[in-house]
């Protein structure tokens, strides 16, 4: 048979598909040199600075591979960078400097998956590859005998690409050695015997040339230089010491460090045993409890400094640790961490004070504080409990205390009886240091309303109404006794909401505008008859009045929207309706006779805004009541 005119009929295209060989030469250059210092070799013809120059170069190429080679082994080339971030090799005697270029190396990898992968990108950057990763597909290293730790390949595990080539001799015997070297009648590190006695754990050298000696690169000096380190502590200080374009990336793609940093806490507490110590003793390591704080203060300014120029990114920065220091809640010191939520909102006032306008600022602190507060302990963080509204009634406090809530709470308990109860209904300062994330919510919202912004009225009220809504659904606070606790936490909502009277919204304003004069006189109470409904002894003694009373002028607010008012009123209803009546009736008797008034208007705008009306809305008109036997109409009733 003959092609005609030797022309081709078809032709054939192979494409070699792998989930062993990585297929790109860069990844496969580095895999090689994890595997030499897994295996604690040096590669033929290397000397121990000439492997290190390599090895970092080898790390810096990682980045720059072919995007489908990248995705396909990514937990690898992640696990294998990490593990040498914490347990670089000793060459000559000494560790390598691969710490800083590893750590580059993650950040760097983190930033091209998130190019590659955009799509699966949420709103707050977070790539879900990624994710996925940290939750499920690391494995971290942790403190242990080498060849018995479990997140450490052995010496005959590893991908084909990683081990001795096929063309390779077994005794590679013509390789060059030095005459001088005492162990060149040793058995050579490529030879079967010396393979398997590795594995065995028999071994004690670590030698592939003449150029490395025994005695520079000894087994027992490398497991205890390696079992210092720790992923979360050579994290933070990495990122403490990061400099130059790739400090940029690192805050760019903080969730995933933040993240990383939490896996590895956990499970240093899971491999250490130490769940279930009292959280001031879990992380007590001087030099990491500083560099925690170092690293909170850098983000701090970091987020100061650069919201407006790049508002995307401080935006996922800002979320990033919110969550971060929302989990670190479950880890360490509580008072620990609430020194650190105190010192972001300090950093965020401070800047807000020097700014003509805030808005950007007070969002990311009211998202922030959003994030925080979703803790499933957040009720028993506000320590509700031995004050005057909320006795202890002799039961412990909190099952796992931390040292200042302890001291705090020891020398509160000493002086309770002499503390006034009126401290715990306002925004004090007592108030504030008692519950501190509650005093942290309420103080945002009272600041909020005092802005002109709607979109600051609108997220500060939504933040409380939120979290009230949460503890109605709570399973844990059924108990008429615990909602009682919970509503003493946000008594000063009352106070806030009577000071925010003129900026109230009023649906009924309009209609009343129309009523006749005679009908809103004989609405109104008196003065003398609301004393007579009262009783006298609701104002035996001099009382203590709110600021902004009907006898102080009121300065000119921002009006509220229709849906602020009624979620700031569904907010002051939950306090009235959950709170001890036997607390309000002793906390009224005590109030001036404008407060109660005052009161008393807060509840008519409550009336006002949620009383139900027999009407309808219907293409911008009303229907009132009469009209709805009209509802037979057809075209009326195509309307509704």
């Amino acid at each position: 048979m003959k092609w005609v005119d030797h022309k081709g009929v078809f032709n054939v295209s192979l494409r070699s598909v792998s989930s062993v060989h990585t297929q790109d030469d860069k990844l496969e250059k580095f895999l090689y040199n994890c595997r030499m210092t897994l295996e604690q070799k040096l590669p033929p013809r290397k000397t121990e600075s000439s492997f290190e120059n390599d090895l970092r170069q080898s790390i810096q190429e990682v980045p720059k591979a072919r995007g489908e080679n990248l995705i396909q082994f990514l937990p690898l080339i992640l696990d294998r960078l990490l593990y040498l971030m914490v347990r670089p090799p000793i060459l000559g005697g000494q560790q390598a400097n691969i710490g800083q270029p590893a750590f580059e190396g993650v950040i760097l990898v983190v930033k091209r998956v998130h190019e590659l992968l955009s799509e699966k990108n949420d709103r707050n950057g977070r790539n879900l590859t990624l994710a996925s990763y940290v939750h499920f597909s690391c494995s971290l290293p942790h403190p242990g005998p080498l060849h018995h730790c479990s997140t450490e390949p052995s010496l005959g595990s590893g991908y084909n690409t990683l081990g001795r080539p096929s063309s390779l001799p077994v005794s590679n015997k013509s390789f060059q050695r030095s005459t001088s070297n005492p162990d060149l009648n040793a058995l050579t590190p490529t030879s079967p015997d010396n393979e398997i006695s590795a594995i065995l754990g028999g071994t004690k050298f670590l030698d592939r040339t003449g150029s490395m000696r025994a005695d520079e690169f000894n087994q027992p000096q490398m497991m205890k230089n390696r079992a210092k380190k720790l992923v979360h502590e050579e994290l933070v200080l990495q990122w403490l010491v990061l400099s130059g374009q790739n400090r940029d990336h690192a805050f760019a793609h903080s969730w995933f460090l933040f993240e990383l940093i939490i896996k590895s806490m956990a499970e240093h507490l899971n491999k250490t045993q130490k769940l279930d110590v009292p959280r001031q003793m879990r992380f007590n390591d001087k030099p990491f409890v500083e560099d925690i704080e170092a690293l909170m203060n850098l983000v701090n300014k970091e987020i100061t400094d650069k919201y407006i120029k790049e508002p995307q990114i401080i935006r996922s920065l800002n979320t990033s640790l919110a969550f971060f220091l929302h989990d670190l809640l479950s880890f360490m010191d509580r008072g620990f961490v609430f020194n650190l939520i105190a010192n972001y909102c300090g950093a965020i006032a401070e800047k807000i004070q020097t700014l003509s306008d805030s808005t950007t600022l007070m969002l990311h602190r009211l998202d922030f504080l959003r994030i925080v507060c979703s803790h499933e302990h957040y009720f028993p963080l506000n320590l509700p409990f031995g004050t005057p509204l909320t006795p202890t009634s002799g039961k412990a406090a909190s099952p796992t205390p931390s040292i200042q809530s302890t001291n705090s709470m020891s020398s509160y308990t000493s002086t309770s009886t002499l503390t006034d109860r009126g401290q715990f209904y306002e925004l004090t300062l007592q108030f504030r240091q008692q519950h501190f994330l509650v005093g942290l919510i309420l103080s945002d919202l009272k600041v909020a309303l005092d802005t002109h912004n709607p979109n600051i009225h609108q997220r500060a009220i939504n933040v409380v109404r939120n979290l009230l809504y949460n503890h109605d659904l709570d399973l844990r606070y059924m108990d008429v006794e615990m909602k009682a606790r919970l509503a003493a936490l946000y008594m000063p909502i009352i106070g806030i909401v009577i000071e925010a009277l003129p900026q109230l919204s009023d649906p009924g304003l309009d209609l009343r505008r129309h009523t006749c004069p005679e009908e809103e006189e004989a609405d109104k109470i008196s003065h003398s008859v609301a004393l007579e409904i009262a009783g006298a002894s609701v104002f035996a003694g001099r009382v203590q009045e709110y600021p902004g009373g009907l006898d102080e002028p009121k300065s000119k607010k921002s009006p509220l929207t229709t849906e602020c008012t009624r979620n700031l009123l569904i907010c002051f209803l939950w306090v009235i309706k959950n709170a001890d009546e036997t607390v309000l009736r002793q906390w009224w008797n005590e109030l001036n006779v404008n407060v109660l008034a005052q009161i008393l208007d807060v509840l008519y705008f409550c009336i006002s805004n949620f009383e139900y009306k027999q009407s309808f809305m219907i293409c911008g008109a009303c229907l009132v009541e009469e009209d709805i036997d009209n509802l037979n109409d057809p075209i009326l009733y195509i309307c509704l």
